[in-house]
């Protein structure tokens, strides 16, 4: 790559000097990665060679911008107005406008989307799809009035209706899916994101100057429903989001390493010297909703409990603002998933009940986890000693554990792990896990439902001086929950490939202290009676490095983790 840009430096010479960086960032508007673009739709390219052959692109720019005006929308620099933008500022063009006055459907483009600064948000990870389950990322135009209507810019991929689970994750790890950048107004990714699939959001303001600001508008015009190749680990949501902003400034793409997260692309704003306007956080509408259950007191949760479960004129009339607007909520959370008339009609009731009573102010609902950009990376490497002398090492590529920050609130998703041990100066395979995920629902004080919890843990492991494959299945619930403790049952399945195992655990999560994160599980393996305990303490030094310390009923061992 850098061989081509320097080729084009000194061809460029002999007319204008300039920045090195500049040109760069030419190929970045062809999204171009190790000498290829990314993009896949010829109609990108002004030149039949411009995928490959960044000199013959810049050639046919130049000739394009003097074609003649007649051509209106199918001007070349109404179609790729990105381009001449950029190269407005490394030679003078004769009558440049941004936006020219024939290029009606641009300007006209431009128009409805006015943009006074520029946001990336992160969306919650969602455990239903397989592709969003380490999250997703927009780019949003903030005009600067209703948030609600502002352009946001989604990447993702074509996928046939009713493709069964098996095609759709082989397809989107290997390249089987295309994918486009699309656009639309943010109150639908909001309904899809927020109200449906219930995931949090957090908002990353940029610091951007005029310049940055015009030219990610233009290539977002220039962009949109062009197709790429898809796929899920690397060339995903998060990289292309990311290769926009990499426009504009250094995101530090990976070219080599074979996935690239939501996250990250926190981490690197994060990194860059005051890029970081704004954060803000958008709950889901469910943490809404619970927030407002949470605020009630017990004769007021009590009442909320009889109206749902009886259709009583006369309790919604006595029902107060607080109870009634928990019970809005309530019925707004449960419309995603019925529309009956009878439940029609109680909401109908409780609305009117509520237009008598007075506005009633409420806080904002806040986050008890970090923002993003204070996660660890995914890939992690532990190193421990135990009691017994033993050393155990441990490789993860992607480790969301419960004992981490991460985005995955209240769930553990790790996947694949292996683990060795060395002991009298041999190495041996301990574990391997292809799978292993915990999805914890917390039940909140005054809410009227209850939610299970599951886990499911895929693997081999080491039993008996033999290596036997091994499955985990598990349900449960949350019996307790307060601020900083939470306690869970859970009735497990162990099998492996000679027997089966049932075991009732407790498990109690300290999930807020000052020595950080710890977890303390006590079970009994039915068949044989034994008991069993593990507690583990984590705490998170920084980005780059956390401490734990585990004890269970056979040893103890004290380690170190190593994110990157």
């Amino acid at each position: 790559m850098r061989y081509f840009l320097f080729i084009l430096l000194f061809w460029v010479s002999q007319s204008f000097a300039q920045n090195w960086d500049d040109f760069e960032n030419f190929s970045k508007l062809l999204h171009y990665q190790n000498n290829k673009s990314l993009v896949v739709s010829k109609d990108f390219f002004m030149h039949k060679n411009g995928n490959t052959d960044i000199l013959s692109e810049i050639n046919a720019l130049k000739q394009g911008y003097f074609k003649p005006t007649s051509l209106a929308d199918k001007h070349p620099r109404c179609i790729f107005p990105d381009r001449y933008f950029w190269l407005s500022k490394q030679i003078k063009l004769k009558n440049y406008e941004v936006y020219p006055k024939f290029c009606k459907k641009l300007t006209k483009w431009s128009l409805d989307n006015p943009t006074k600064s520029i946001s990336i948000l992160l969306v919650g990870g969602y455990f239903s799809n397989p592709a969003s389950v380490f999250g997703h990322n927009l780019l949003k135009l903030n005009s600067g009035k209703d948030s609600l209507f502002d352009l946001t810019l989604n990447f993702g991929a074509r996928i046939p209706k009713n493709e069964n689970t098996i095609s759709y994750i082989l397809k989107g790890l290997f390249g089987g899916y295309s994918a486009v950048f699309s656009s639309g107004y943010f109150y639908k990714k909001d309904l899809v994101y927020s109200k449906h699939e219930l995931r949090d959001i957090w908002e990353y303001k940029l610091n951007l100057n005029n310049n940055e600001k015009t030219l990610i508008k233009l290539h977002i015009w220039s962009i949109q429903n062009k197709k790429f190749d898809y796929y899920f680990l690397k060339e995903n949501c998060a990289y292309q989001i990311a290769s926009i902003l990499d426009i504009v400034m250094d995101m530090n793409l990976p070219q080599y390493r074979p996935w690239y997260i939501p996250n990250e692309i926190a981490s690197q704003l994060y990194a860059q010297n005051n890029r970081i306007k704004r954060i803000d956080y958008k709950p889901s509408f469910e943490k809404n909703m619970l927030n407002r259950f949470k605020k009630l007191t017990p004769q007021e949760a009590l009442l909320a409990k009889k109206i749902i479960k009886k259709n009583s004129d006369f309790l919604i009339k006595t029902a107060n603002t607080r109870t009634l607007d928990a019970l809005l909520e309530y019925y707004k959370y449960k419309a995603i998933d019925t529309n009956s008339i009878e439940f029609l009609n109680k909401k109908y009731k409780i609305i009117l009940a509520r237009l008598k009573k007075p506005v009633q102010k409420y806080n904002n609902t806040t986050s008890n986890n970090p923002a993003p950009h204070k996660y660890p990376k995914l890939s992690k490497l532990e190193l421990s000693f135990d009691s017994d002398n033993n050393l155990y090492g441990e490789f993860s590529i992607f480790n969301n554990s419960f004992l981490g920050k991460h985005n995955l609130l209240n769930s553990e998703l790790i996947t694949p792990r292996i683990q060795f041990v060395r002991n009298n100066n041999n190495i041996f395979f301990h574990s391997f896990d292809l799978l292993k995920v915990k999805k914890l629902n917390k039940n909140i004080t005054n809410f009227p439902e209850y939610k299970f919890s599951w886990e499911a843990q895929v693997g081999l492991s080491r039993i008996d001086n033999r290596i036997k494959p091994t499955a985990i299945a598990g349900i449960g619930g949350n019996v307790y929950t307060n601020d900083n403790n939470e306690i869970y049952i859970f009735n497990s399945l162990l099998l492996n490939h000679s027997q089966s195992e049932i075991s009732p655990q407790i498990s109690i999560n300290l999930i807020n202290n000052y020595f950080g994160k710890s977890l303390f599980k006590y079970g009994i393996d039915i068949k044989n009676g034994a008991h069993f305990y593990k507690y583990k303490i984590q705490k998170q030094i920084n980005n780059n490095i956390s401490i734990f310390f585990e004890k269970n009923n056979i040893n103890s061992s004290l380690g170190v983790g190593f994110y990157f």
